[in-house]
C-alpha cells in the first residue's frame, strides 16, 4: 500500500512506464480495465486517480456505486488478476490507487484486446507479429503446454508407444501413466492433461489435431511443380518422425563402404569387414534441420504448419571418402 509520501515521488516524476495518471473516473470506465491490462502484461504499476496530466493532485471523490463499476470492469479481464483499490490523503486531498501486480498468467485480455505499456502509454497490438514477439518476450506457454481437453488418459493412450517408452528409458512397465506424465510435466497444476501428452501418446492425434502430420512430397526436378511421390504420416510424434527418416532414406542414393582388415591370432587369421553406409546427402543435416523447425518459436499457442524442403543433391563421395 502506497503512503502519501511515496504518492508524492510518483506524481513529481510524471506517468511512465509503472504510473499512469486520471484526473477523474473515465466516462468510459473500461479505459480503467485497458490500464490495468497494460501493466499487468508488463512489471505492475500504479493507477492514480485524482492526478491530472500537469502532474498536480486535485483529489477525487469516488462513490460505491463507481468504485463497482471500476470493480466490475476489473473483474473482465481475462485471466481473472487481484488488484488493490484504496484511497490515500495526500496535502488533504483523497488520491484514489489501483496497484496493479505483474501478472503471472500473460497475456491478460480485456474485450477480447490484449494491451501492453510502451512508455507512459498503454498500446493496444495490433497485428499478428506484435502478439507473437509479446509471447516470445513474456515466455508464454507453448502450444503443447495448453490443456487437452478431449484427452482420457484411459482410452486414448497409444499403449504400443506407451510401452515402447518405457522400454527405451528403463522405466518400469508398472509405472502408472498419470505418474509419468506428472514426471514429464505433461499435467497442469490442476491435473489435466497437455497436448504434448496427446501428441506424443496419444492414439491418432492428427484426429483431433489436423495439422499433426507429416506430409512428405517428393517432386520432379527444382521447380516444386510435379509431384511423383506423396505420403502423409499420422501417429504420434516420434513414430512420425521416425517414419519420415525412413522415408527420406528410402529415397536418397546409398553407396556401402567396405573396410576388409586381416587380424591374426594364435589360432589363426581372421577377416574382419566393417561397412558404412553412405548417403547421397549428409544424413545429419536433413535430421537437423527437421528439428530446428520444429522447435521454432511461431509453435506458441496455435499450432504451425511447416514445409520443410530437402534437396536431394546428386553427389556421391570421392574415392578417399569411400575407403574411410
Amino acid at each position: 500500500m502506497l503512503t502519501a509520501s511515496q504518492i508524492l515521488d510518483l506524481v513529481k516524476g510524471g506517468e511512465g512506464y509503472n504510473v499512469d495518471f486520471k484526473r477523474s473516473i473515465p466516462s468510459k470506465v473500461k479505459e480503467i480495465s485497458d490500464e490495468v491490462v497494460g501493466f499487468a502484461n508488463a512489471s505492475g504499476g500504479y493507477v492514480l486517480i485524482g492526478v491530472d496530466n500537469n502532474n498536480q493532485i486535485i483529489g477525487a471523490e469516488i462513490n460505491n456505486n463507481k468504485r463497482s463499476a471500476i470493480q466490475d470492469t476489473i473483474g473482465e479481464i481475462s485471466p481473472a488478476i487481484r488488484c488493490d483499490m484504496y484511497s490515500v490523503e495526500v496535502e488533504g486531498k483523497k488520491v484514489w490507487v489501483i496497484d496493479v501486480p505483474s501478472g503471472k498468467d500473460k497475456p491478460y485480455i480485456t474485450g477480447g484486446l490484449i494491451y501492453v505499456r510502451e512508455g507512459a502509454n498503454c498500446q493496444k497490438l495490433r497485428t499478428a507479429e506484435e502478439i507473437r514477439a509479446f509471447f516470445a518476450e513474456c515466455s508464454k506457454i507453448f502450444y503443447d503446454a495448453i490443456p487437452c481437453r478431449w484427452f482420457d488418459i484411459d482410452e486414448d493412450i497409444e499403449r504400443h508407444n506407451f510401452k515402447s517408452f518405457l522400454e527405451k528409458a528403463h522405466l518400469s512397465e508398472d509405472l502408472p501413466i498419470r505418474q509419468l506424465f506428472d514426471n514429464l510435466e505433461l499435467l497442469t497444476d490442476d491435473g489435466r492433461v497437455k497436448n504434448a501428452a496427446a501428441l506424443f501418446f496419444g492414439k491418432e492425434p492428427e484426429r483431433k489435431f489436423p495439422h499433426a502430420v507429416v506430409r512428405c512430397l517428393r517432386f520432379k526436378g527444382l521447380d516444386k511443380v510435379h509431384i511423383i511421390d506423396d505420403k502423409t504420416f499420422g501417429g504420434p510424434l516420434y513414430q512420425q518422425y521416425l517414419n519420415t527418416i525412413s522415408w527420406i532414406e528410402s529415397k536418397l542414393k546409398l553407396s556401402i563402404s567396405l573396410k576388409v582388415s586381416v587380424l591374426e591370432r594364435k589360432y589363426g587369421r581372421f577377416l574382419l569387414t566393417h561397412s558404412r553406409r553412405i548417403y547421397a546427402m549428409p544424413f545429419v543435416t536433413a535430421t537437423s534441420t527437421r528439428k530446428g523447425r520444429l522447435s521454432w518459436w511461431k509453435y506458441m499457442m496455435t499450432g504451425w504448419k511447416y514445409l520443410i524442403p530437402v534437396v536431394f543433391f546428386h553427389w556421391w563421395p570421392k574415392i578417399s571418402e569411400r575407403r574411410a
